[in-house]
């Protein structure tokens, strides 16, 4: 609820029904709102289709005063109890004092002011939103109609059709971050449509002659249809954008942070559209973000710039004498400048390079100038700015917190940049210490080139704030000389700003992981001398050694990758060029901005790419695509090529080359290549009869590639593949191919991603649920249905936040290890409480809790077990039930200490106060399992079950519970398909495949039918704890007093034998000689150290040791000793498994109860219906 500002109402009742009125107030309802009717459907309707503010606040307050027909609307709320509060205080603290003013219009004057400045200072205590009146209404709605939490922010809304079938549907589509939502209301029928962005694998604009624009949203099978907005194509860029972030997370393992930065920031007062005023901060926030992405993409600036803006003006062109126009842009660590169009002239100028900023004398010809003079001394000279007075004070601002480091003066052996660094132990390029030539041995190639690039640096400027124009592209076709070679990679790929932003980032890097191992760093040394091989820089330590600390350094840093095959070649080639650093930070520009997500443990970007090219080769090549399809040859080759920039398909010094147009070009630069060289060749491709024919052509033809600045070492070339020189094929691709742009690739990216992240994410939940198969009782469709859930909550939990703890939320990420499918202890106890057959009544929230307990590993449960728990609730056999609930009240679910404890004296008390009847019918039992007379169906235990075993005289754990009991038959093992722990396995196989952890202890007795060995014995409390969980879940079941006979029964008979095997045992331990412990006069012990560690003598022995002690003077007196089995002293209460389900066994209505099944089918379903939107953080409900 909250009062507003007041505004006239002409017509009061139209549309309302007035529930309360008084002199000077009215609380009105919106017809339509909690009734029926036709005038209801009809109000409700046209609510729904003009997005009214009462489809929002249904309830209203309304000011009249008697002599007047005009109304003030004063306050508004959502439902009728918020409006009734309003409606109390305006009782309580206004209608006494309006009776004493002479007039009406006093009275309204009075009224209208209070309300304004109650409006006033509720709107003072809400948080400062930026967001409009109108967008807010929207919100509120939202959250109402679908259940969605605050966290679920909402970040647009529009007004659209939905085809059902042939007949659509006129609502309003909501996007919010992680949903597209859907929500209409014509002539009483309701439709409700709620999407997750992860589960859309395409989105597509179409055009047909019934539905001009539309909007087609895939999700696996169903194809959901959008039509007649207001603005297609700003819906779909959102859409995009939006489905884009989904799955960045979960690619990235990152949730999606919104900048708070920019809602708090004031908008531009600069000619402010309508549009742009409606739209909400997350709006402008993703706006934000895509200009951000295009500015780095543009300039190869590092992930975490972000644009401030940029403005239209010209700047001096010094070789050409002239003045370009352009754009400026400028964020918190650059300025850049792009020409129109932008490949005109590209100027990057880093904050730390720029010394002086200062404004220049205006002219006609060159108006509102500014000068930046950079530290190379060289100027640039900016004209035709609007706003040069604030462009000059915003970049002082960033100047003042920009700190200059001095750069270019390393030492030669070292990558450190500070004067006082330790001693050199970094590399230079390897090339110029294992290549090395004479005078005599200068290549003429190399040095026309020297002196191409020499002269060009002098006209254009050298650094990093040189003037990039076409004739660089040209000067990089010719070929880069191999001095200058790194330098000009660090230049293209933008990898010199990274490494002037984080001075001394490597070395501090190196030093963390000195001596560190890992898996990466395992992985990393069984691929060092497989990295050029043949390259003598290589079969060198120093080789060796700089290629290990830069992949482990890398490793350090990024350990969601960690280490990738194929990195090792990249980065081998890398230094061969560059100092050690600079390929350090080649590499980081290669793989988190150049080849996004390539070198993942899915390696998800070369999949992406790979869908890319083959969607290429589909619009350019058709049918050389249709016919190696068929062949499966254009999935096997891409891959490889994209994963070593060709390095692993062609001769060194031509894939040198096409590294060097990579680092200029981008990515586009590959797939032009590719599709060249699939074109050259496709009359032999087609001729191809399979696979292998078709690699022999391909490898033969990359084979035949020679860079002509080199000699052609080959022998015996094969003559129908003559050499072919990689500029000329490189040149030839971007003629042929122009039109692929890195923007273009970016879109194909984005519908490639949706497509391969859904086939990981399947084939994940495949090997899942196929792990889980065996142990489990469910069968597959069940098992996927359960998996799904387990998903989808955990990707809600990820969503909204909440407690999460360590390792919650991993199973919803791109990981093939199924043991990353694990929930927390929240997230558990909501789902078993809701899925668990059984119920406790009053215990549930204990009895939950010891099943946490007996599964969690590390405060978390994975899926598997939480699988194999049901299905031996819902399928197993009596046994197996027994078992389950017997463990739940042994250590460590059950701990003596619990305030559970108290009430076993009031349950034992039930049990031996019995009735007549249940007495007679355990005398019954008793005489019937003293006799041998039971039939229960299975082989009765031995009568003494105890193991024999020796005990310290330690508390027992659940780790000496787990490996006492642990599965060592080897057959169970192949069973439940674990490896044996024992059989030997290679290094490689470890690292190759995820290998299954050997199920062991309570989580393999579970899917065990019979225990190898026996459960430890349970003492009397313990046991009255199972009596009162059993006799909880028989509360409103239909034959629940017969149940409670029966279970009183089984109990009275427990309790009776538990307490003639604990006497039994004290007179059989009093005749046996070995537990004599003799004690002379003085009352000391005489027994053996090694006796002492088995026995554990109890208060009665040490009264009879006193006693006997006075009687006798110096004369030993054997004294009977009590030995601890696992659950407690020898004359303790106790009771053991067998007997346990013995005793339940001889009870049908127990029998039948334990040994119905059940279905989960149905829970299942309703939990995913609501699709974890209905809550923020997971409670259990009561079972």
């Amino acid at each position: 609820m909250s009062w507003v500002e007041p505004q006239e109402v002409l017509v009061a009742k139209a549309l309302w029904s007035v529930e309360r009125a008084n002199t000077y107030f009215l609380l009105q309802r919106r017809k339509g709102h909690a009734d029926r009717g036709i005038g209801s459907i009809l109000v409700n309707t046209l609510d729904t289709v003009l997005d009214s503010s009462a489809k929002v606040a249904p309830y209203r307050l309304l000011h009249q005063t008697p002599s007047s027909d005009i109304c003030y609307i004063i306050a508004s709320g959502s439902s009728k109890s918020e409006i009734h509060k309003s409606w109390t205080w305006l009782e309580q603290n206004v209608m006494e004092t309006l009776p004493t003013f002479e007039n009406d219009d006093d009275v309204t004057e009075f009224v209208l002011g209070k309300i304004r400045s109650l409006a006033a200072t509720s709107e003072n205590t809400k948080t400062l939103s930026q967001n409009s009146k109108k967008f807010q209404e929207a919100t509120m709605k939202f959250r109402r109609i679908f259940g969605m939490p605050e966290e679920e922010k909402l970040v647009n809304y529009y007004s659209c059709s939905y085809w059902k079938g042939r007949i659509p549907r006129q609502g309003w589509m909501y996007l919010s971050i992680n949903h597209l939502s859907f929500y209409s209301f014509i002539l009483g029928i309701q439709t409700k449509l709620v999407i997750r962005w992860v589960d859309i694998t395409e989105l597509k604009k179409t055009h047909t002659m019934l539905v001009p624009e539309s909007i087609c949203v895939y999700v696996r099978e169903q194809v959901y249809n959008f039509s007649v907005f207001t603005n297609v194509n700003e819906t779909h860029k959102l859409m995009v954008q939006l489905a884009n972030i989904s799955v960045r997370q979960i690619i990235d393992k990152e949730s999606f942070e919104e900048d708070l930065a920019l809602a708090n920031k004031p908008r531009s007062s600069q000619k402010s559209s309508k549009k742009k005023r409606k739209s909400s901060t997350l709006k402008r926030d993703l706006d934000a973000r895509e200009r951000s992405e295009k500015y780095r993409l543009l300039f190869r600036l590092p992930k975490t710039e972000k644009l401030d803006g940029h403005i239209q003006c010209t700047v001096w062109a010094p070789y050409e004498k002239n003045y370009i126009w352009g754009k400026l842009y400028l964020s918190r660590n650059f300025i850049c400048f792009a020409g129109i169009p932008e490949d005109v002239v590209k100027i990057v100028i880093p904050m730390r390079n720029i010394a002086i900023v200062e404004k220049a004398n205006s002219s006609a010809a060159l108006p509102n100038p500014i000068s930046i003079t950079i530290r190379t001394k060289s100027t640039l000279l900016l004209g035709h700015l609007q706003d040069r007075e604030y462009l000059v004070e915003l970049i002082s601002d960033f100047l003042s917190k920009t700190s200059h480091v001095r750069y270019g003066k390393q030492n030669s052996e070292s990558g450190s940049e500070e004067p006082g660094s330790p001693p050199a132990t970094f590399e230079p390029a390897l090339r110029t210490i294992f290549c090395r030539r004479g005078s005599d041995d200068v290549d003429p190639k190399e040095l026309m080139k020297e002196n191409l690039w020499s002269m060009h640096f002098e006209e254009y400027g050298k650094g990093v704030s040189m003037y990039r124009t076409p004739k660089l592209q040209e000067l990089v076709m010719k070929g880069i000389p191999d001095s200058s070679r790194g330098e000009i990679w660090m230049l293209f790929s933008g990898a010199v700003n990274e490494l002037g932003c984080h001075p001394g980032y490597y070395q501090s890097l190196v030093e963390q992981s000195l001596g560190k191992c890992t898996i990466a760093t395992d992985e990393i040394e069984r691929d060092l001398h497989r990295s050029l091989p043949e390259h003598p820089a290589f079969q060198s330590s120093r080789g060796i050694d700089a290629l290990r600390r830069v992949l482990t350094a890398y490793a350090f840093r990024n350990p969601s990758i960690g280490y990738c095959q194929a990195m090792n070649i990249v980065t081998s080639v890398l230094l061969l060029y560059s100092t050690e650093e600079q390929a350090f930070w080649l590499l980081v520009s290669l793989c988190e901005r150049l080849l996004p997500d390539y070198y993942n443990t899915k390696v998800v970007g070369a999949l992406v790419d790979q869908g890319v090219f083959e969607d290429l080769m589909k619009g350019y090549l058709p049918k050389l695509h249709d016919h190696l399809q068929n062949l499966g040859v254009v999935a096997t080759v891409s891959l490889s090529w994209f994963l070593t920039l060709f390095l692993c398909a062609m001769p060194f010094n031509a894939a040198v080359k096409v590294i060097d147009c990579f680092f200029y070009n981008g990515a586009r630069v590959i797939f032009q290549l590719a599709l060249t060289v699939f074109r050259i060749n496709m009359e032999k491709l087609i001729s191809c009869k399979d696979d292998g024919e078709a690699m022999t052509v391909l490898s033969m033809y990359l084979g035949s590639i020679r860079n002509r600045d080199y000699k052609d070492v080959r022998m015996n070339p094969d003559p129908s593949f003559p050499p072919c020189d990689i500029g000329d094929l490189i040149e030839r691709a971007c003629e042929r191919f122009t039109e692929i742009s890195e923007t273009t690739i970016e879109k194909m990216r984005f519908a490639q991603r949706l497509k391969v992240v859904k086939k990981i994410e399947d084939s994940i939940a495949k090997s899942a649920i196929r792990s889980a198969q065996p142990e489990s009782k469910f069968d597959k469709d069940v098992l996927g249905d359960l998996f799904s859930l387990f998903k989808e909550e955990l990707r809600a939990k990820t969503y909204w936040g909440g407690d999460e703890e360590e390792g919650a939320g991993a199973g919803v990420l791109l990981n093939s290890s199924d043991d990353q499918f694990v929930a927390d202890k929240e997230l558990f106890i909501y789902l078993f409480s809701n899925l668990s057959p059984w119920r406790f009544g009053d215990v549930s929230k204990q009895v939950v809790q010891r099943f946490f307990l007996l599964l969690e590993e590390n405060h978390t449960v994975s899926f598997r077990e939480l699988a194999v728990t049901l299905g031996i609730m819902c399928k197993g056999d009596v046994q197996q039930k027994l078992s389950l609930i017997y463990r739940l009240h042994l250590p460590p679910c059950c701990s003596m200490d619990s305030p559970e404890a108290e009430f076993g004296v009031e349950a034992m008390q039930f049990f031996t106060a019995a009735d007549g009847d249940v007495n007679e019918v355990f005398q019954e039992k008793v005489a019937r399992l003293s006799n041998g007379t039971v039939d229960t169906g299975v082989e009765l235990p031995d009568p003494d079950p105890l193991p024999k075993v020796d005990v310290e005289n330690e508390p027992i754990t659940k780790d000496m519970v787990d490996d006492h009991y642990a599965m060592d038959d080897a057959s169970n093992v192949e069973e439940s398909g674990a490896i044996d722990e024992k059989s030997p396995v290679t290094e490689a196989e470890k690292l190759s495949a995820p290998a299954k952890k050997k199920p062991t202890g309570y989580r393999h007795m579970l899917a065990s039918k019979y225990p190898a060995k026996p459960l430890p014995v349970m003492n009397q409390l313990q046991f009255i704890q199972l009596c009162k969980t059993v006799y909880n879940m028989f509360r409103d079941h239909e034959k629940e007093s017969e149940l409670y006979q029966a279970i009183s029964v089984v109990a009275t008979l427990l309790l009776k034998m538990g307490e003639a095997g604990a006497q039994s045992q004290v007179s059989q331990k009093r005749d046996e000689v070995d537990g004599f412990v003799f004690v002379d006069s003085a009352g000391s012990d005489t027994k053996s150290d090694e006796m002492k560690e088995c026995d554990a003598p109890s208060e009665t022995a040490s009264m009879e040791n006193k006693q006997q002690g006075q009687d006798a003077n110096t004369e030993t007196t054997p004294v009977p000793a009590k030995k601890v089995p696992c659950g407690g002293d020898a004359n303790e209460w106790t009771i053991t498994f067998e007997q346990f389900v013995a005793s339940v066994l001889t009870e049908q209505a127990l029998t039948e109860f334990f040994g119905a099944e059940h279905k989960i089918d149905s829970e299942i379903g309703v939990l995913r219906s609501n699709h974890a939107v209905e809550r923020v953080h997971l409670t259990p409900s009561t079972p």
